[in-house]
């Protein structure tokens, strides 16, 4: 199980989201960003036994439009590598 954990932080910093999967078959995700913003992008894994440290963060801006309704989307691929490390991709599309 892990959790993707993601926040705007331009142009102005807003509430952050998480986002928890809990299947274990699932690899990767897509967020549905809004145009013209610049997010920042962690993740993490955990169970019963607890939290994994987080991935790197990532920051990720979306192409500038000239309407912030239209959506991006950024797929986050899930590596995991033994048990204490967590890795993650990020690729806006």
């Amino acid at each position: 199980m892990y959790s993707i954990h993601y926040t705007v932080i331009e142009p102005m910093v807003e509430t952050p989201r998480e986002i928890n999967i809990t299947d274990a078959s699932v690899t990767s995700y897509e967020l549905h960003l809004h145009y013209s913003k610049t997010y920042q992008v962690v993740a993490f894994a955990w169970n019963d036994l607890g939290r994994s440290s987080q991935s790197n963060k990532w920051q990720v801006k979306t192409a500038q439009g000239k309407n912030n309704v239209r959506n991006s989307l950024c797929r986050i691929l899930i590596i995991q590598q033994e048990c204490s490390h967590f890795v993650g991709v990020c690729s806006i599309y």
